[in-house]
């Protein structure tokens, strides 16, 4: 039911994008264009997670369900205890902390400023011509680029408290950026001069 009510939605959302980002008669092709590609991309990136999904509760002995059940309670920061499923717990929080670690890269912080300034670019000249549906459009991604780091420092402090729950302790070094100290002189003596 879910995977269905994904590709609608997808489907939906697929159309008023493309509907809202051209303009003139051929606005309706585009968005049902728009609408199918991005139904099927979504549909065969379901069934690649499926796959592996499958892949991992063969492993542990569970369900697809009890393991996505076991992944929204460690996302919510309170998984549970129980000793028959506590590899999958932590083999779960493993993956979602080096996701997080990932996210918090040079690299990474690098790209969502690149995307900052492009997503302000391309909205200001949209809006200044004229397309207030694309401008509309770009400024939600703009939004959801500015969202990124809130919603990383919260998955972190949820995964923290899936931790602590475990009986484990955060790994502060490792999924934490390194802060820079400032420059100073070896030798404390030519910092006086």
């Amino acid at each position: 039911m879910r995977t269905s009510g994904l590709l609608l939605l997808t489907a939906g959302v697929g159309f008023a994008i493309g509907v809202l980002t051209v303009g003139g008669e051929r606005r309706w092709w585009t968005g049902t264009a728009v609408a199918a590609i991005a139904s099927v991309v979504v549909a065969v990136a379901i069934a690649v997670m499926w796959r592996g999904e499958s892949n991992r509760t063969r492993r542990f002995g569970l369900s697809a369900g009890q393991l996505l059940h076991l992944v929204r309670q460690v996302r919510r920061g309170t998984p549970p205890t129980d000793p028959a499923v506590r590899p999958a717990v932590l083999e779960i929080l493993g993956r979602q902390r080096r996701a997080l670690t990932f996210q918090r890269r040079k690299g990474y912080r690098r790209l969502r400023g690149c995307l900052l300034v492009v997503f302000s670019l391309l909205a200001v000249v949209q809006l200044t011509s004229g397309s207030y549906g694309s401008g509309a459009v770009t400024l939600l991604w703009l939004l959801l680029v500015l969202l990124g780091p809130l919603m990383l420092r919260r998955q972190e402090r949820r995964l923290d408290a899936a931790e602590r729950s475990l009986g484990l302790t955060p790994d502060a070094p490792t999924h934490r950026p390194k802060l820079r100290s400032p420059r100073t002189s070896e030798n404390p003596e030519s910092a006086k001069n």
